[in-house]
């Protein structure tokens, strides 16, 4: 291969020679210099040094897996150590309840008792334990002594007696301790987001101020109430006066009431509230549709009228006038008679059937027509005291029970 080439090349011209050497000179200039920079570029390379007392280790699954092990056994312990503490504390508090249900029970016994020995003794005649007996009934007029056989008293009606001095005193004490042990929620001014249950068409003008309309809304949601505290009035109902207003066209609604009933049915929520209701919008009242019916009223009151005015031209046309030094007389000729007949009769009812058009046109006010399920929000804007009282309206028949259960331990 070698020979060859070397042949080739000696049977070349000189010129070409000479290139062919020019060029094989370029490129090996061209390999040292790249040669050259890169040697240059390369940096000696540093072997790391181990620093002293860092050492890389690999994790094993197995030590991981052991110590999570551990770790959450620790916790269910420390957790069922935690539920024995919580459920000897729960056997402690229904001991010290079934002790207080006990005693109460125990007290109760003793009053009805009491009250049946006081209900046997005022049966029998005999004098009520803490009065003096020193009073007995006067014989019956005729009768005999308090030696004779007493009839047999007659039943006219319900079992009942007047209370003595004793039993009205402590009448007056349970009604105290009643007063006093009753509940009761002060909520100051909140706001809540409330469904509008019922539609309504609002009045304006005067008729707003003496014939207002009533909507009933049904609350929704927790009362929010300041510094971010909430209050659970969810479920409650409000009844509020509602007076519509041109000027903005929409129907404000003003608080009257607002009523609660407990889960159970035992008590329940019925005070006066004040506060106002606003719209999805942010803005006061409700937005609704102005509707007005008097302008065919009107119409036809502005027809009546312009007949009557054509029946009192057609009136006037039947006079003579005749002018004078002291004045203008006016004569009815008597070939007109007819005539004013008509225009006076087309005049007085024209007058009389536009004031009837008058009077339906005011009775026929624009309203605000604002229609049922719409979202609002109802604002408390004065604090108001929520007395909790204890009546059984149904709801869950826990009342009842309680209810039943005394009566049979009276034994009515």
């Amino acid at each position: 291969m070698i020979n060859k080439l070397r042949e080739k090349f000696e049977n070349l011209d000189p010129e070409k020679k000479q290139q062919i050497i020019r060029i094989l000179l370029v490129l090996g200039v061209i390999i040292i210099a790249f040669y050259a920079y890169q040697s240059r570029n390369q940096e000696p390379v540093q072997k790391k040094k181990e620093q002293p007392g860092f050492k890389e280790v690999q994790p094993r699954l197995g030590y991981l897996e052991k110590s999570l092990y551990y770790e959450t056994t620790a916790r269910v312990k420390a957790l069922e150590k935690r539920l024995d503490r919580l459920s000897l504390e729960l056997k402690a508090i229904n001991q010290k309840l079934s002790e207080q249900n006990q005693s109460q029970k125990s007290d109760t016994f003793k009053e009805i008792e009491s009250l049946r020995r006081e209900i046997e003794s005022l049966r029998k005649g005999q004098p009520v334990s803490g009065i003096s007996p020193g009073f007995s009934a006067p014989p019956p007029p005729g009768g005999k002594s308090s030696e004779t056989v007493r009839k047999k008293p007659q039943i006219l009606g319900d079992i009942g007696h007047s209370a003595s001095p004793a039993e009205k005193g402590l009448s007056e004490q349970k009604k105290k301790k009643k007063n006093g042990s009753e509940e009761s929620v002060y909520l100051p001014p909140s706001l809540i987001e409330a469904d509008l249950i019922s539609g309504f068409a609002a009045p304006t003008m005067e008729a707003a101020k003496t014939e207002p309309v009533r909507a009933f809304l049904r609350l929704r949601d927790l009362a929010i109430l300041p510094n971010e505290v909430k209050q659970d009035l969810k479920g409650c109902f409000v009844i509020a006066e509602v007076r519509g207003n041109l000027a903005d066209e929409r129907a404000h609604l003003r608080l009257l009431r607002l009523s609660c009933i407990a889960r159970d049915g035992a008590s329940v929520i019925d005070e006066k509230v004040k506060g106002f209701v606003v719209d999805e919008d942010g803005k006061i009242g409700l937005r609704g549709r102005v509707v007005t019916r008097a302008g065919a009223l009107l119409a036809r009151s502005f027809i009546a009228s312009f007949l009557q005015g054509f029946g009192e031209a057609y009136e006037q046309s039947a006079y003579d006038l005749t002018t004078t030094a002291t004045g203008q007389i006016r004569t009815l000729n008597p070939g007109n008679a007819v005539r004013t007949g008509v225009g006076k009769g087309i005049a007085s009812a024209s007058q009389n059937l536009s004031r009837f058009y008058l009077d339906m046109a005011r009775q026929a006010f624009p309203v605000i027509e604002v229609g049922a399920e719409k979202r609002v929000v109802v604002v408390f804007d004065e604090g108001v005291e929520l007395h909790i009282k204890k009546h059984c309206l149904g709801g869950k028949d826990g009342c009842l029970k309680t209810k039943d259960k005394i009566l049979s331990l009276a034994g009515l």
